[in-house]
């Protein structure tokens, strides 16, 4: 039975990294193609869809942020989420600031995104507390998202420390009362919670959590195709399909740094090399924009793991011995921590 459990964990994880370069991948994909005109293919078709890779990260993230509330106490948990987000976010900021740059001393033109003007604006944006969570503009297509994930670690965190479901479930019901910042995406990280309970024996729970994350979405502008797609990560993460860790495993090679791709792909793609192969092959074909996006995806890739074994994989090894030292001193014993 433990041999039975441990390997249907070891697939959902294999499956949940898939899951994460496939939307990390899909993701970059829509921002390539989003500023110029569709063509009406399939190709492009698909490509429209990529924005849903965001649903799917936050479904995945409250699975896994969930157990990981559940693990430590409130403060070393946010602690090493803190870690974990602003280290990477933090040097993907200056990158996108010296790119700009450096294409306003080549070009004298800056016509991609807005700095902030105030001492404010600045101390919100390196918090990443940009829109939707306060009046600033972002300077990264992406940095939207973090600022939800943030807020979402906070609740979970502060609703789990109390050790009640109940907290959750009452935190899961506001959306039905508004759809303000954060609460107009809480039910994608919810139905993840919900997916954690289910799978470690709280299927009551589970089930309710995903009755008022169902509800929710009917007073919502959450849409169909996000709606869709909660359900679609659901049913594969709660029961891990054995078919999918085979010929789509290769997708989990970039599940393990897309975080570091969804970060760098914009500046990287869309602000520094999308001109110069556009030129070189234009978007008016299909062959011309497949290609085009095979380069960008390729160069995004290559950098992204360049980015994430300098900087987020240093910031997670860190967040991992933090939370040792914490739990030692806590008076857990080694044999203890390798069972965690």
């Amino acid at each position: 039975m433990t041999r039975t459990l441990d390997s249907e964990q070891t697939r959902r994880s294999q499956t949940i990294n898939i899951l994460r370069g496939a939307a990390a991948i899909a993701v970059c994909l829509f921002h390539f193609n989003e500023p110029y005109p569709t063509l009406d293919d399939p190709y492009h078709q698909l490509v429209q869809l990529g924005w849903l890779g965001v649903p799917v990260f936050f479904v995945i993230s409250g699975f896994c942020i969930s157990g990981a509330a559940e693990r430590d106490a409130f403060g070393p948990y946010f602690v090493r989420r803190l870690l974990r987000i602003y280290p990477p976010y933090w040097a993907s900021v200056i990158l996108v600031m010296l790119l700009i740059t450096i294409r306003w001393i080549s070009f004298g033109v800056n016509d991609y995104i807005e700095f902030p003007t105030s001492v404010t604006g600045w101390i919100w944006t390196v918090l990443a507390i940009t829109e939707p969570a306060s009046e600033i503009p972002a300077i990264n297509w992406v940095y939207w998202s973090i600022a939800y994930e943030l807020a979402f670690y906070l609740l979970l965190g502060f609703a789990t420390a109390r050790t009640s479901p109940l907290l959750i479930i009452g935190v899961t019901i506001i959306p039905l009362i508004t759809s303000t910042f954060p609460f107009d995406n809480w039910g994608m990280f919810a139905s993840g919670v919900g997916c954690h309970w289910i799978v470690t024996g709280r299927v009551r729970s589970g089930l309710i959590l995903f009755t008022l994350v169902a509800l929710s979405i009917t007073g919502q502008p959450i849409g169909l195709p996000q709606a869709a797609t909660m359900i679609s990560i659901a049913v594969i993460i709660v029961p891990p399909p054995k078919w999918i860790t085979g010929p789509l495993s290769p997708l989990g090679r970039a599940g393990n740094y897309s975080y570091s791709l969804y970060l760098i792909h914009v500046p990287i793609g869309c602000f520094l090399l999308s001109k110069f192969v556009n030129q070189m092959l234009g978007r008016e074909s299909f062959i011309a924009t497949v290609t085009g996006d095979v380069i960008l995806l390729a160069a995004c890739l290559g950098f992204a793991w360049g980015f994430f074994r300098l900087i987020e994989a240093p910031s997670h090894d860190f967040a991992r011995k933090l939370a040792r030292q914490k739990r030692l001193f806590s008076g857990e014993s080694e044999r203890q921590l390798k069972t965690k």
